[in-house]
């Protein structure tokens, strides 16, 4: 694009369409200069046949003039008919003239040299009256006069009908060139035409990677655009506008952080008071009273991991947050997490299907215990009651493997790219006292990324979700990504 410097994208479409057009208008340029050439020489050709034809068939009918004169004259002897005879001899030697003024071909002077030797023979005897009188019709000698003007004239038709062909052989030799010219230049505007649409599909590539990338929330890659002026400049635009979303997205998380720490101190003593009602340690309660306190202390739970899971997205997107390898083994953590919810699996009456291998490897727990905890945690809300949540590791020489599967609705194929974009909530019924707020999968995605690791979501043999972790045996150095 360097060579194609240019303001703006219509004045490149309008220099590819004028390359593309070049050849074409060089063509027929170069056949207009051709036409016009051959109908100038055409012309003078028919002019000059024109002019040679009249003076060859003036001659033609002077001599027969000539001849009738003279023999008239010779048996009336009537001088009137011998200045008939001169007249006509006169103007048969202007028409000669003319004829000779004419371009001739090599051919029609031999002809016309010819004709004036004649003519003079004949004009020996009879330049004066009286011998002209005298002397005996000269028969031969008109003959042969008359010969040679009709001689010429058919030379001259003969002539044209040549001109005529030559100019026809010549207008087919030239549209013959023009269609091997056309041909010739065909293959420069097919590669013209490729090349300006490959330009401008780049560009418009460009930017739709570039839209796309905003829409995905990349937000940490510049967004330089090349091409025409206006063109970069709409991509200066573009990066304008992913650094005022970089901005606004760093504010939400601000907010986030802080909105959840100052949730969390009065939500911990709402938690603690209904605790201490709960275990009754103020005084016993009635079974209204216990069922109130339960429904307190279970919602307080809720709420708490609500707020842990904000705090934990904005730890994941915030600054950066180094791994703390060690090495465990992961089924100590799973059984850990299924610990935790124990109570709600039971609340729900949905059994567990464990299948574990005692895969180990080096990651950070904590971090890794959160990804579980997300996993079970979705599983259990989307799960029917008396629906059975299946969990699975795997060791292999590569990576470590866990899979959670559950009964659930599962996740619908035009979703399943989106799942793990934050507050994106998938669309499937589930049974759960407070709504989540869409943050569990991104923190997954955020901590299985910090551990060069992958997960992704396939529809389960129940019909259910099917999440699957694949994590390296080992973290030679990692960080939660900004």
């Amino acid at each position: 694009m360097k060579l194609l410097k240019i303001k703006s994208i219509s004045h490149l479409i309008i220099a590819g369409f004028l390359l593309v057009a070049m050849p074409l208008v060089v063509v027929l340029v170069q056949v207009g200069i051709s036409v016009e050439q051959l109908s100038r020489q055409s012309e003078r050709a028919v002019l000059q046949a024109v002019d040679a034809t009249r003076y060859s068939r003036m001659l033609v009918e002077h001599a027969t003039a000539m001849e009738r004169n003279a023999r008239q004259f010779h048996v009336l002897g009537d001088f009137d008919l011998y200045q008939a005879y001169r007249d006509n001899h006169l103007k048969f030697l202007e028409a000669m003239t003319k004829l000779a003024e004419l371009a001739l071909v090599p051919t029609q002077r031999v002809l016309l040299e010819q004709l004036k030797s004649q003519e003079q023979h004949v004009n020996e005897y009879l330049h004066d009256p009286n011998q002209f009188k005298a002397a005996p019709v000269l028969e031969e000698q008109f003959a042969q006069l008359s010969a040679k003007t009709s001689s010429l004239m058919e030379h001259n038709n003969q002539l044209i009908d040549n001109e005529v062909s030559r100019t026809r052989a010549v207008a087919v030799e030239m549209q013959q060139t023009f269609f091997w010219q056309a041909i010739a230049f065909l293959p420069l505007v097919i590669a013209f035409a490729v090349f300006f649409i490959l330009t401008i599909t780049r560009l418009m590539r460009d930017m739709d990677t570039a839209i796309r990338r905003l829409g995905d929330g990349d937000l940490t890659c510049p967004i330089a655009l090349k091409g025409p002026q206006d063109f970069e400049a709409l991509g200066e635009r573009l990066d304008w506008l992913r650094i005022r979303l970089s901005e606004v997205e760093a504010h939400k998380l601000k907010f986030l952080r802080h909105i959840s720490h100052e949730l969390k101190t009065p939500l911990t003593n709402i938690r603690e008071g209904s605790e201490l009602l709960t275990e009754e340690l103020i005084g016993k309660l009635n079974d209204n009273q216990k069922e109130i306190a339960a429904i307190l202390t279970d919602n307080s739970l809720q709420l708490q991991r609500l707020i842990e899971d904000l705090l934990r997205f904005g730890g994941a997107k915030g600054q950066a947050d180094p791994l703390k390898p060690s090495l465990f083994c992961l089924d100590d953590v799973v059984e850990e997490v299924l610990n935790k919810h124990k109570l709600a699996l039971i609340s729900k009456k949905i059994s567990i299907d464990k299948t574990f291998k005692s895969p180990h490897l080096t990651a950070d727990r904590e971090k890794i215990s959160v990804v579980v905890d997300n996993l079970i945690s979705n599983a259990c809300k989307y799960s029917p009651i008396g629906g059975c949540i299946r969990v699975a590791t795997v060791n292999s020489p590569n990576f470590v493997m866990l899979g959670v599967t559950d009964d659930g609705p599962g996740i619908p194929a035009e979703e399943r790219g989106r799942i793990f974009e934050a507050f994106y909530q998938a669309k499937g019924d589930y049974i759960s006292h407070v709504k989540g707020t869409g943050l569990g999968l991104s923190i997954v995605k955020e901590y299985v990324d910090a551990h060069n690791g992958s997960v992704e979501v396939v529809e389960g043999k129940s019909g259910g979700a099917y999440f699957i972790i694949k994590l390296p045996h080992s973290q030679e150095t990692g960080e939660v990504p900004e």
